[in-house]
C-alpha cells in the first residue's frame, strides 16, 4: 500500500451524480452572472448616451464634422506634398539639362576649345621665359667665372698678394 495521509482515505467518495449536478449548478450560475453582466452593460450604455446627449447634444455633429475637416486638410496637405516633390523632380531636371547644356552645347565646346587653347598659349609662354631666363643665367655665371679668372690673374700678379698666398 502506498504512503498517504489518512485522512485522505477516510474520505467519502464522491457520486458522478453530484459531481454532474454541481458542475450544471457552476454552469448555471455563469451563465446567469453573463445575463446580469450584459444587462448593467446595457444600462450604461443608456446612461452614457443620455448624458453626452445632455452635456453636448452637438457632439456628435461637432465630431463629424472636424473629421471631414481634417480629411480635407490632409487631402491638401497631400497634394501640396506631391505638388513639391514634382517641382523638386522638375528643378533637378532642369538643373541637370542646363548643366549639360553649358558642358557640351556647340558654343561651350567652342568656348573650352578657346580656353583649352589660352592655356597652352600660357603655358607656352612660360616655358620661353623659364628657358630665356635660365640662358640668362647661365650667361651670367659665366660672365662671373671669367671675371673671376681675370681678378685672380690680377691677383697673382701682384706681390703682396702673391706672397701672402704662398708664403703666410
Amino acid at each position: 500500500m502506498l504512503p498517504c495521509r489518512q485522512s485522505i482515505l477516510n474520505r467519502r467518495p464522491r457520486s458522478a451524480i453530484a459531481y454532474a449536478k454541481n458542475e450544471e449548478n457552476i454552469d448555471k450560475e455563469y451563465h446567469d452572472q453573463l445575463e446580469l453582466l450584459k444587462i448593467q452593460q446595457e444600462k450604461y450604455y443608456m446612461k452614457e448616451a443620455e448624458v453626452k446627449q445632455r452635456v453636448s447634444p452637438n457632439r456628435d455633429e461637432t465630431r463629424r464634422r472636424q473629421q471631414e475637416l481634417k480629411g480635407c486638410m490632409e487631402e491638401q496637405l497631400k497634394i501640396k506634398e506631391s505638388e513639391r516633390i514634382r517641382r523638386a523632380h522638375e528643378d533637378h531636371d532642369l538643373n541637370c539639362y542646363n548643366e549639360y547644356l553649358s558642358k557640351f552645347a556647340p558654343h561651350s565646346i567652342n568656348h573650352d576649345m578657346g580656353r583649352i587653347q589660352h592655356k597652352k598659349d600660357y603655358l607656352k609662354q612660360l616655358m620661353e621665359d623659364n628657358i630665356r631666363v635660365a640662358e640668362m643665367k647661365r650667361e651670367l655665371e659665366k660672365k662671373e667665372k671669367q671675371r673671376e679668372i681675370e681678378l685672380d690673374h690680377i691677383r697673382a700678379k701682384t706681390p703682396c698678394c702673391w706672397n701672402r698666398r704662398h708664403y703666410i
